[in-house]
């Protein structure tokens, strides 16, 4: 069994689980030596507990999968929320008046009042 990462986080954690798997492997011979278990048991027992071994594995994967994916998601939003807070203050805080006469004196700036007064002119 290697637990990888584990061992950077918890040292010796690999070469403890090796030393406990050693010592079940002794005890499931002296049960076969006793006539308590059979060799096919002890395979079965081995990969029933590999099995249960790979199923919290990908259980522990998906939920930090899970997790980290919410905590982006968290995070995304936050800053969403602290950039548009500026804007959605101004927006707020300015009369739709104030708006609207901003918004014709920027048509008039960007050249809006020459094409009007040439459309007037055609008609």
């Amino acid at each position: 069994m290697s637990w990888g990462l584990v061992d950077i986080f918890y040292p010796g954690e690999t070469a403890r689980a090796e030393d406990l798997d050693a010592r079940n492997a002794e005890l499931n011979r002296k049960r076969e030596a006793m006539g308590h278990q059979t060799a096919e048991q002890s395979a079965e027992q081995e990969a029933r507990f590999n099995t249960d071994f790979e199923a919290y594995n990908e259980q522990i994967l998906s939920g930090a999968i899970e997790g980290a994916q919410e905590g982006l998601d968290a995070t995304a939003d936050t800053l969403r929320k602290g950039l548009a807070l500026p804007l959605n203050f101004a927006w707020r805080a300015i009369p739709w008046q104030l708006w609207a006469v901003g918004a014709i004196a920027l048509i008039i700036y960007a050249g809006g009042g020459v094409w009007l007064r040439g459309a007037l002119a055609r008609k």
